[in-house]
């Protein structure tokens, strides 16, 4: 009997590949050069920086980053440097942060749409987070995470519209020469060779401000009302003068070829009770759009409001909706 001898196999070498590992992209280096004249803070700075563009990442969301540290940067060194941080590459660091000597985490800020956990992780470690975000998609992102949100007080959240970040991205070369300057909420960005201006909307309702929503002409009256005492009021918002005398929970459907009648009832004039009100507060400033004769309209309404300024603006033109608009005091 014969044993039954089993095949070997030989694997030759010369049937497999020389492979090489993949060679990891390099980041590329960008250097930048800030002259940062921020009114808003009282801030005067010269600084010279070095960033790195991730591989992953878009020249538009390096100078988003760039951006943040000209908004942010401290006024001096004492509670450490604000500096870029590892972003991208590291999952526990921001794209910015700012240590005191001592280690402790005085401001993290991030760039882009991070999710809530990764928010409220940062929120807890350091005594301040900021996050800036730009793309179009920023709405939809907001409204799922900004209740899980609301609890942070120590979090801002800002908006940088997306045109305006497309045209801060144009800017981009590899070696950068910016003067940034920022007024009234508002900020400019020159190079030299053309300029940007840019306006960052603030999402989340910033710490040390209290916010009540309203729907209704009736609940705004009613929550400035509870409001008072204050010292100043600014009654900047539009509120209708006339609304529905009657609502009904179902859709209106047609009768023949008449319409259905609309009757109006008028809204409460929350500035002029806010004006005549026990508890006036000392300077009450009231707002009037107008479309022709401006001035003398607007100087009727301040007397007829009992305000004691009012801030004309004529909105015949191409104003609502725009950039640029001039007011009268």
């Amino acid at each position: 009997m014969s044993a039954t001898r089993r095949p070997r196999w030989r694997r030759s070498t010369a049937e497999l590949p020389n492979r090489k590992p993949p060679l990891a992209l390099k980041s590329t280096i960008y250097k930048a050069h800030l002259q940062i004249a921020d009114m808003d803070r009282q801030l005067y700075a010269d600084h010279a920086l070095t960033l790195a563009l991730h591989p992953s990442e878009t020249e538009e969301r390096l100078l988003v980053r760039l951006l943040a540290f000209a908004l942010c940067v401290p006024h001096d060194t004492d509670r450490g440097a604000l500096q870029f941080a590892r972003g991208l590459s590291d999952t526990d660091e921001p794209d910015l942060w700012q240590h005191d000597l001592s280690g402790q985490l005085v401001h993290w800020i991030e760039v882009g749409q991070p999710d809530d956990r990764r928010l409220i992780k940062a929120c807890g470690r350091a005594e301040r987070v900021s996050l800036y975000c730009y793309a179009s998609s920023v709405p939809v992102w907001w409204s799922g995470i900004e209740n899980k949100l609301s609890r942070l007080n120590n979090l801002a959240v800002w908006q940088l519209p997306g045109e305006q970040a497309q045209a801060l991205a144009a800017l981009a070369q590899r070696s950068m020469q910016w003067q940034v300057t920022v007024q009234d909420g508002l900020v400019w960005v020159a190079d030299g060779r053309e300029s940007v201006e840019l306006a960052p909307v603030a999402l989340k309702t910033p710490a040390g401000v209290s916010r009540i929503d309203v729907e209704s002409a009736l609940q705004m009256a009613d929550a400035v009302k509870r409001a008072l005492p204050a010292d100043v009021a600014v009654m900047v918002a539009a509120v209708a003068d006339w609304r529905p005398k009657e609502y009904r929970p179902d859709k209106i459907k047609k009768r023949g070829d008449a319409p259905p009648a609309l009757m109006l009832t008028e809204n409460p004039d929350i500035l002029t009770n806010v004006s005549a009100a026990p508890r006036r507060p000392e300077l009450v400033i009231g707002f009037a759009a107008e479309t022709g004769n401006v001035l003398e309209f607007a100087k009727a309404k301040r007397k007829r409001k009992g305000a004691d300024w009012i801030v004309a603006n004529d909105v015949s033109g191409d104003v609502m909706g725009g950039d640029l608009n001039r007011v009268t005091i």
